[in-house]
């Protein structure tokens, strides 16, 4: 029968505890510690009751204290101490900041004098945390140490006086960011692992791995945790690098940039061994830090590591479409340790918690990463192998209570809701063709701004919320992916990927690709209508015949900017006549060239493609392009779900405004809508071959089948039916308890229907009914359904006014018997 309880699959996985050592310098005694760890592990009891292990990793400093070590438990080292930035800039214009209230100036401590901590009191936190944790959580608690190449965490004289030749990269300064190709001078200082100090040219790979096992064996640590890029490129945080430097690209030194990052994880593995390396990984998306950074991911995920988690970023600098966009591609192939998801509560270093302030207690960053859903080869979705939390304490060392009261709900309802297949659109990501063309073959503009479309179409409201690899979709069931719209980059001539993409359509697969067909085999030319002549690019007049988005003030320019540089080259395809022109560009000459096509009969959709943001942006990111001012290419992703029964728009009141970000899973035959409304005031309008979605505990407006829907800043909701009908009608949805039936596991009541047709979900091999009886339902149904079995739900038709929707789960048909009471009355 119907039951409240969280499903026996939902599993949290691996359940880790960032925490810093401020907590610990408030009162250090052993005291102290064990005061601390009761309340970590009391504090997240509620969400470790659906884990599978637990793990602490510890920000003790900035990674220096591994690199200072010298095996005396009694040496102190610079801890995280400070709120603001650890190494501050000493040339710094006093006038420019007279009070010193700027915490990216100057650090302050966190406390009145917080005391010295020695490795001796990191061994002791380390030895209560287990011992606490496990009689807390009955869990073998692991705990990880942290090493971050940047100058914000802690302050390090290794990294910027002694051995600053490690320091090479320009992320928060010259010269601040320890790049992982580095080799350190020689140095008589006693360490360690290097007890006659380090040798001349002693790479740092080796010397952080050998000096992490010492501390490992000494004080306890299980496993380490590389930040913020470290170990994949050198500036981790820019979008270009030593491949694009904004304005060329440049493959000469790509050799050397892929040899010398291997060559570190060569050194670090073989002094590691089979100690597991969680890492952080870029902000970016695979794509760009191969085609920017040069970045050998092919090779790094053959080593010992958890792949990259989605990034914290996101709360920062609302780029939500990146970091998605950015962990699907992180996730599509994986190393042997899998990977974790990440979430971004507190800050230890600096002055913000942003589950109270950045996400003001709004889940979206919860329910948005842990909707997607990654494919094997069997078309089956990965589990994560864990979850973390940035971080457990605060700026102050304080662990409020009301965070983990408040977010675990939401973790635990979002694991409880983790797809089980693929949603409605999946992204076929080519990591094994990334590697060949950006890598192997040199190419890096021909891929750079695939992942770039990609990130702009999510944060336009792209649902895409499924990611396969290349290599597992040419090894799949193709007819597996019928119930799913692929999009992927155009493949090149002769691949495995093209023929897996004609298998797929072959199957009866729905297809978008994207991207230059100058690369293109003539087959796929052909599938797509196009021929190939002399190429545009700039300001191009745009036009398309598809539906877009609504504005009240505004409109979409009717100009699109193809940077040819950042597009794989000029717009080349124009139409051969054999299939549907959806968009089209025009040069000033009036030189005209097809952007979209639609081939109706194979079910295939082509967009050009061009990088979609600001070529000319010099920050860290590369700077949106206001929709008024050039047409947004990526949209029309969006667009193309037209194609095949899916049309999805926005009502905005401004062109310019922000679209939300939306993730369509599937879980249990629901579809389960994820969505962010970064700015509320925008209303949605969507339909699907089976009518308008009556999302659980809703009120929308349906006309001609089409749901007109007002958001509020995050959803997470169920849908399990769907209502065609012609009249204009507002229709109210409400989940109702079973009442008088009780053959039931749940009851939607649903009015305002005219005359409609109800599709209706229920799960896998599960039964649904229609009522109009009210309290009277144990009379059973009022409407007769039609099954499909091939797609397991019920459609029921001529439905008028208020109904109950009753519907049961295949396992619980039958369960009443099972009552003793019942049966009494059936004596």
């Amino acid at each position: 029968m119907f039951n409240y309880e969280y499903r026996q699959t939902t599993n949290a996985g691996r359940v880790c505890l960032e925490i810093s050592l401020k907590p610990f310098g408030i009162d250090k005694t052993p005291e102290g510690f064990e005061r601390v760890a009761r309340e970590l592990f009391e504090q997240w009891k509620p969400l470790l009751k659906r884990a599978t292990g637990c793990s602490v990793l510890f920000w003790t400093s900035d990674g220096s204290e591994i690199l200072d070590y010298t095996g005396k438990l009694d040496d102190s080292f610079e801890w995280c101490r400070y709120i603001g930035i650890g190494n501050w800039n000493r040339n710094i214009d006093p006038e420019s900041d007279p009070d010193k209230t700027s915490l990216h100036h100057f650090p302050i401590n966190y406390i009145e004098n917080p005391p010295e901590m020695t490795y001796g009191d990191l061994k002791e936190i380390i030895a209560t945390m287990k011992r606490v944790g496990h009689e807390l959580t009955g869990f073998d608690i692991e705990v990880g140490e942290t090493f971050d190449p940047g100058p914000e965490f802690a302050y390090s004289t290794f990294k910027y006086e002694r051995h600053p030749e490690i320091s090479k990269g320009n992320i928060m300064g010259a010269k601040q960011w320890v790049h992982c190709a580095s080799r350190l001078h020689a140095d008589s200082r006693a360490y360690a692992a290097y007890p006659d100090g380090i040798p001349e040219g002693t790479h740092i790979g080796e010397f952080l791995g050998r000096q992490f096992m010492e501390m490992k064996k000494q004080l306890g640590f299980d496993y380490i945790w590389l930040s913020n890029g470290f170990g994949f490129s050198l500036e981790s945080w820019n979008w270009v690098g030593e491949l694009f430097d904004g304005k060329s690209f440049n493959f000469d030194g790509a050799d050397e940039v892929r040899k010398n990052i291997a060559e570190f994880w060569q050194y670090f593995s073989a002094e590691v061994g089979d100690t597991r390396v969680e890492t952080r990984g870029s902000n970016l998306s695979a794509g760009m830090d191969i085609a920017a950074h040069g970045c050998p991911i092919d090779e790094i995920y053959k080593q010992n590591i958890v792949a990259p988690p989605n990034s914290p970023w996101a709360p920062l600098n609302y780029r939500f479409g990146l970091e998605l966009a950015g962990f699907m591609t992180h996730i599509a192939e994986l190393p042997e340790k899998g990977f974790n998801l990440r979430y971004y509560i507190h800050d230890p270093w600096w002055l913000n918690s942003p589950w109270f302030d950045r996400y003001d207690r709004s889940p979206h960053d919860i329910y948005l990463p842990l909707a997607i859903a990654r494919l094997d080869e069997k078309l089956e979705v990965t589990q994560p192998f864990g979850l973390n939390f940035l971080s457990a304490d605060d700026s102050f060392g304080r662990l409020p209570d009301r965070c983990p009261n408040e977010v675990t709900p939401h973790i635990l309802t979002a694991y409880n809701d983790y797809p089980d297949e693929a949603g409605l659109i999946t992204w076929v990501y080519p990591f094994d063709e990334y590697c060949k063309i950006g890598l192997g073959d040199g190419h890096p503009e021909r891929i750079f701004m695939d992942d770039w479309f990609i990130e702009s179409a999510v944060d336009m409201g792209l649902p895409v919320n499924t990611v396969i690899s290349d290599r597992n979709f040419i090894a799949a069931d193709k007819s597996g992916l019928r119930d799913t719209i692929l999009i992927l980059p155009v493949p090149e001539a002769g691949g495995r990927l093209e023929a897996a993409v004609f298998d797929a359509l072959d199957a009866g697969v729905k297809v978008i690709l994207f991207g230059s067909l100058e690369f293109a085999s003539d087959k796929i030319r052909s599938a797509v209508g196009a021929a190939m002549t002399d190429g545009i690019d700039g300001r191009l007049k745009f036009g398309t015949t598809l539906a877009l988005d609504n504005t009240e003030q505004g409109r979409y320019s009717d100009e699109l900017t193809h940077p040819a540089l950042l597009s794989n080259g000029g717009i080349h395809e124009v139409s051969n006549g054999s299939t549907d022109i959806l968009a089209t560009v025009m040069s000033d000459d009036g030189d005209e060239r097809m952007y979209m096509s639609h081939n109706r009969e194979r079910g295939l959709v082509w967009i050009r493609a061009s990088f979609p943001h600001d070529a000319n942006s010099r920050g860290s990111l590369p700077n949106k392009l206001p929709p008024s001012k050039s047409f947004p290419p990526a949209v029309l992703c969006r667009a193309a779900m037209q194609c095949f029964g899916y049309p999805l728009t926005f009502d905005c009141w401004n062109v310019d405004d922000n679209l939300p970000i939306v993730q369509f899973a599937r879980c249990r035959g629901a579809i389960y809508y994820n969505l962010f409304a970064k700015d509320a005031s925008v209303k949605m309008r969507y339909t699907t071959p089976d009518g308008a979605p009556a999302f659980d505990n809703s009120e929308f407006i349906v006309e001609d089948s089409v749901g007109d829907y007002t958001l509020s800043r995050w959803i997470h909701t169920d849908c399990r039916v769907y209502i065609k009908q012609s009249a204009r009608s507002k229709i109210m949805v409400k989940k109702d308890c079973p009442h008088t039936h009780i053959n039931t596991d749940e009851r939607y009541t649903i009015s305002g229907l005219v005359d409609a047709e109800l599709t209706i979900f229920p799960s896998r091999g599960g039964t649904a009914w229609v009522s109009n009886q009210g309290w009277k339902l144990f009379n059973g149904p009022t409407y007769e359904s039609e099954y499909d079995s091939e797609r397991g739900c019920y459609i029921v038709r001529g439905v008028t006014g208020n109904v109950s929707v009753m519907w049961q789960e295949a396992e619980h048909i039958g369960d009443y018997k099972k009552f003793e009471f019942l049966r009494k009355v059936e004596d």
